[in-house]
């Protein structure tokens, strides 16, 4: 997110109330509803978000080609020799390492810039895997001062597994 000249994060976007709606907003994107019929989830819990959301988390450890307007993040499981990268995160919604896609980036290029942002390491896209997908559905609309785009219905994250090649410390270019 960029940061204003106060030095705080601000938000380019307009605010969500003056936001088009994305396909897939609103209601669920039919060829959702169409994959969502013929996979079987491993889990689904009810989870309460940061920001007091309820949340309905499904998880499909399959690999799936997915929508693409409806991939909003990316989540990596990353091995390091015979070990696993985990984060240590305030709200502890996320040990592993990954976060939103931005306007344009591949699911690789989220994968290769969140690992490195938030662990140092540099991953090889070429070795990154599908894992599955995790669904989650809004149980009820967002606030209106929500700072994502509303999500009354459903979005989903990709989970890979990728080989950590080298560190690259400190972070930076």
């Amino acid at each position: 997110m960029p940061i204003s000249p106060n030095g705080e994060a601000s938000d380019p976007r307009p605010p969500a109330s003056q936001r088009r709606p994305r396909p897939g907003y609103g209601v669920r994107h039919p060829d959702l509803i169409a994959l969502l019929a013929r996979l079987t989830p491993a889990v689904r819990q009810r989870i309460i978000w940061p920001g007091a959301i309820p949340l309905e988390v499904t998880a499909y450890p399959t690999p799936t080609a997915l929508p693409d307007e409806l991939i909003t993040s990316i989540r990596c499981i990353v091995r390091v020799n015979d070990r696993i990268v985990v984060c240590h995160a305030p709200d502890e919604q996320h040990i592993w390492p990954g976060g939103r896609r931005e306007p344009g980036e591949t699911y690789q290029q989220t994968a290769q810039r969140e690992v490195h942002e938030e662990t140092g390491w540099l991953i090889d896209p070429g070795d990154l895997q599908p894992l599955g997908f995790l669904h989650f559905r809004l149980i009820q609309p967002p606030p209106p001062d929500h700072p994502y785009p509303t999500r009354t219905s459903s979005n989903s994250g990709v989970l890979v597994g990728g080989q950590a090649c080298r560190r690259r410390w400190p972070l930076g270019p």
